[in-house]
């Protein structure tokens, strides 16, 4: 398993924090056109305010926000791009083999070949380009 590695440096504290505060007032955008102007969109904005107030006077108190929402990125994202490897393999690799079974293809020439004096292949010849310098 890999270790996480933090940045200690304010500046990322204050860019995570700031980042995160558009993200709140972006949801905030989208709730209120959607849902419509309530409690939920005054909170997100508020917190968002709030939130760009401290990262900008004082990026130190941000540090436990970024140190936890760092950690928890990095765990969703082990964990989503193991699902989504997980199921572009059953939904590309695994069809893609069944089809070439099917249809009876051996690309990477693995069938013996009774047939065959010898399973060497014979080298292509060199082109223009194989030797440029």
């Amino acid at each position: 398993m890999t270790r996480l590695r933090l940045k200690e440096d304010p500046r990322e504290w204050r860019t995570f924090s700031l980042a995160l505060a558009g993200s709140m007032t972006l949801f905030a955008g989208v709730w209120s056109w959607r849902v419509g102007w309530g409690k939920v969109s005054g909170f997100l904005l508020i917190g968002a305010i709030v939130l760009a107030v401290v990262a900008i006077l004082v990026p130190q108190r941000m540090r436990p926000l970024y140190r936890a929402g760092m950690t928890l990125g990095h765990f969703l994202g082990k964990w989503v791009g193991g699902l989504l490897l997980g199921v572009s393999y059953c939904l590309v690799v695994v069809p893609l083999g069944v089809l070439l079974r099917w249809t009876g293809r051996d690309l990477l020439q693995l069938r013996r070949k009774p047939e065959a004096d010898s399973y060497w292949e014979k080298a292509r010849p060199l082109g223009p380009l194989d030797r440029m310098f």
